[in-house]
């Protein structure tokens, strides 16, 4: 493929952000302890930060061993201001528990949180389980109280007993002493979780376009929020040893569209306009709007991505699942300007690209 470039790739009337990643073993995981909101041993969670995004305001993974709990949360709007969250099972087995239900969780399934909604999570299965967790405001700001430890917010203990008392009415699982029966009226209208599992989701394939850099077949398992305000979508994405997604940015038209990945499983080399770095299972990158990106398989293994996308309830001018990224507005001409640039900073270009350039 000749790619023919005569002006300047390195210029453009608004020069394209770049990305930044945080790797798994540079973070310092907290402890939370147990508690009594229903944490019945202690656990790690791990903080990533990304700043300068619009959306994306906390990310946490945590690592429940079996047979523990977590906190029962339910981010109450009067409490932590809107928030709203997204959960996805990297690996292991668990158990999503609501003030109205409880319902099996297996790798890769996903759950989404909308403000108030209350749950816990639980691991079922023999080996550590693994959850990658974030959360956005809408661009409000994230108050005071997201920061404190579950048990110590503002009427915590009271909320915990009040779901405590429906789920006794609804005849599930409550701890001994924890029945909520000095409660009144504990109903109150509040949403619950909805959960997707891995399992049901259909695949949507991602065919090779060397145009714009995608060098095999892939698959995406993609789904949109329509439970959720701001946070719009997530994916899956499965790639075989030497795949490569094509490269891609999210332009204003899309949104404005911010994505973040995180690596599930495998090994991965993350490509953008100016640098490529190496992430390894855990690691976590973060791509504004109109930041160049595409993600390859550097590895032995099939990599595995969890991918979310966020646009603040803003509505862009198509749908991102409905089209391939070589038929979005612009997508083919960023690809040969990215190219471009490339070549001028002396990063690698892929085989079958050649950048005759001014």
């Amino acid at each position: 493929m000749r790619i023919e470039y005569d002006s300047d790739p390195t210029y453009s009337l608004e020069e394209r952000p770049k990305a930044s990643v945080v790797r798994f073993n540079e973070v310092t995981p907290a402890t939370r302890h147990s508690s009594d909101v229903g944490c019945n041993f202690k656990h790690l969670v791990w903080r990533y930060e990304f700043h300068g995004s619009q959306w994306f305001d906390g990310l946490e993974l945590l690592k429940v061993d079996p047979g523990t709990y977590t906190d029962f949360l339910s981010h109450r709007e009067d409490v932590e201001g809107p928030l709203e969250r997204v959960l996805r099972v990297f690996s292991g087995r668990a158990v999503i528990r609501t003030e109205h239900w409880d319902e099996p969780l297996e790798r890769f399934d996903h759950v989404a949180v909308p403000t108030g909604a209350a749950y816990q999570l639980g691991n079922t299965g023999v080996e550590p389980l693994w959850v990658g967790s974030w959360y956005s405001t809408g661009g409000n700001g994230a108050s005071p109280e997201t920061m404190l430890e579950p048990a110590d917010r503002t009427g915590a203990r009271a909320e915990y007993e009040r779901i405590m008392a429906v789920r006794d009415e609804r005849g599930l699982s409550t701890p001994p002493g924890d029945d909520g029966d000095d409660v009144d009226s504990p109903n109150v209208d509040r949403p619950d979780p909805t959960v997707e599992a891995f399992a049901d989701a259909q695949p949507k394939t991602r065919y090779e376009a060397p145009e714009v850099g995608c060098n095999a077949d892939w698959l995406a398992w993609m789904t949109n929020f329509d439970v959720l305000e701001w946070i719009s979508d997530s994916s899956v994405m499965k790639l075989e040893p030497g795949g490569y997604t094509s490269l891609h940015t999210h332009f204003d038209n899309e949104g404005p569209h911010e994505e973040l990945y995180w690596v599930m499983a495998g090994e991965a080399r993350l490509v953008t306009e100016y640098r490529d770095e190496r992430l390894c299972r855990f690691d976590s990158a973060f791509f504004p709007t109109g930041n160049p990106h595409a993600i390859g398989n550097v590895g032995t293994d099939t990599l595995w991505v969890g991918a979310w996308g966020a646009r603040g309830g803003i509505e862009g001018e198509f749908d991102v699942s409905d089209l391939e990224i070589s038929d979005r507005p612009g997508q083919t001409q960023e690809y040969e300007r990215v190219m471009a640039a490339r070549k001028h900073r002396g990063l690698s270009l892929p085989p079958n690209v050649e950048v005759d350039d001014a």
